[in-house]
């Protein structure tokens, strides 16, 4: 053989080798595969409207979407069903309320990490426990409490006052979550979003809303750190008494809801920061529960463990309202002066629309929600909305 056959063969045995070989190896970059999953948190997905038969498969979300900055930092020590919502300082409160006397007073707080439920508690759930002889049956209207419907087994239990709320979530081996857990986590942490999934006003789309009953809890896309069902569909029973944050407390034992309800027709009823209240014993439709639990944790830089509270930490100096003192009945005694009572005929179309039962208007001014509540159930009228000193009502006549 020539020398020239040998370069000749030489050149094209180097081309071969330089062809990258072919492979079925689909393993991702290890740069990528170690990036945490976007969260579907953004407000423009979309899934079907109730549906207590399967989960939805909302839309993939916008690129720019991005979960809260504390969601993906630690891998998930909770029990099957929860999320674990890592701990931070958060604004808690209103945007706008700047005022000390205010309920929704914007104030900084700390917390620790902690366990919180996918979802509502189900049908499904509850009635398991009170087969068990664990959890007490539910109060009954006839009509709207989910646990007497065969059909909405994963649609929220409604109609469990505090009590059974807190009893249930105990025989599990969780709790009630306080109001600043529940808070702290609609909002994304930090994000401090006005909604679960952003800042789109609600919709039938986005949640369980305006709607004329329950949703299966899977119905609608997921919120910050993913937790399905924060806005909307039934209110949720937190463990926290209510007081004013700057630390004025009302007469008698309240304890605290969150998250709006399929109920409401108003978007401001489903903001994150918006408080509502009932007296331990009292239940409605509207109203459910999800649970949390306890993880090792410690409080953020700069503050410590508030005494007795498993998540709650303070600030040097911060000091906390104390809860009421009650009798031991847990009555409230509200000696406020009585209502102020006026038509609103330009809201008679309204309720006529929406409560045809009572489709006359008139406006409770004044005094106390609770005697304003007091007023409303002697009238026979239905709230059509409410607010810090008023209540909105359609009345049968």
């Amino acid at each position: 053989m020539t020398r020239f056959s040998l370069f000749f063969l030489s050149a094209i045995w180097t081309s071969i080798a330089s062809i990258p070989a072919c492979s079925n190896d689909t393993t991702p970059n290890p740069a990528e595969s170690t990036q945490p999953p976007s969260s579907p948190a953004n407000d423009t997905q979309s899934a079907p409207a109730d549906n207590s038969t399967g989960r939805p498969e909302p839309s993939a979300p916008e690129s720019n979407s991005q979960p809260p900055t504390t969601q993906t930092q630690t891998a998930n020590p909770c029990p099957s069903g929860m999320v674990l919502i890592d701990g931070g300082v958060f604004k808690m409160g209103a945007p706008y309320s700047v005022k000390p006397e205010s309920d929704y007073y914007l104030h900084t707080v700390a917390l620790k990490s902690f366990c919180l439920d996918l979802t509502e508690v189900t049908v499904a759930n509850y009635k398991e426990c009170v087969e068990n002889k664990s959890c007490t049956k539910p109060h009954s209207n006839g009509f709207s409490c989910t646990f007497d419907i065969p059909t909405k087994l994963n649609h929220p239990i409604n109609c469990v006052d505090y009590q059974q709320a807190k009893q249930a979530c105990e025989t599990f081996g969780k709790r009630l979550p306080s109001e600043e857990e529940w808070e702290y986590a609609a909002r994304g942490g930090q994000e401090g979003r006005t909604y679960s999934w952003g800042e789109s006003e609600p919709s039938r789309t986005l949640s369980c809303y305006d709607h004329p009953g329950t949703c299966a809890v899977d119905a609608h896309p997921p919120g910050a750190y993913g937790l399905l069902g924060m806005t909307g569909n039934v209110w949720e029973w937190t463990s926290s008494p209510y007081v004013k944050y700057a630390g004025w407390n009302p007469v008698g034992e309240w304890r605290v809801y969150r998250g709006g309800s399929y109920s409401r027709r108003f978007p401001k009823w489903m903001k994150t920061w918006v408080r509502n209240r009932f007296r331990p014993g009292e239940w409605g439709a509207h109203l459910g529960f999800r649970c949390a639990s306890d993880v090792e944790s410690n409080c953020p830089t700069g503050t410590s463990p508030q005494e007795n509270n498993p998540t709650r930490c303070l600030f040097p100096g911060e000091k906390l309202p104390k809860t009421s003192q009650t009798t031991s009945q847990g009555t409230w005694n509200d000696n406020s002066p009585p209502p102020v009572v006026t038509r609103s005929p330009h809201f008679d179309q309204d309720c006529l629309r929406h409560k045809p039962a009572t489709p006359v208007a008139y406006e409770l001014k004044g005094s106390s929600f609770a005697q304003r509540q007091k007023l409303k159930a002697n009238l026979g009228c239905a709230n059509r909305d409410v607010g810090s000193d008023f209540n909105s009502v359609c009345c049968p006549q």
